[in-house]
């Protein structure tokens, strides 16, 4: 079923698009923890303007481990005379 819809222009106050803009971004990071993305480091930063508003800056993300894994264990053998020196000779 189609909807007609009109665009209409609306004036906002700086602290309503800082709080419409954190609401949004806090919406995405919610998204991409339930997605099981770890975030390390958020620097973003909201910027308004006279005639704009935007959110800009960069994610460090991490992907958690979701299965755990077995390591195969190495044995080195060391030349005994080398050893004291700390080379694998």
């Amino acid at each position: 079923m189609m909807k007609p819809y009109a665009v209409k222009e609306k004036k906002y106050k700086e602290k309503e698009l800082q709080k419409i803009l954190t609401e949004k971004f806090n919406s995405f990071l919610e998204d991409l923890t339930e997605k099981g993305i770890q975030i390390c480091e958020n620097n973003v930063k909201i910027h308004v303007d006279e005639n704009s508003a935007t959110a800009e800056g960069t994610l460090f993300l991490n992907r958690k481990i979701t299965e755990a894994v077995d390591t195969e264990i190495l044995e080195i053998e060391r030349n005994e005379q080398n050893e004291s020196i700390g080379t694998d000779d």
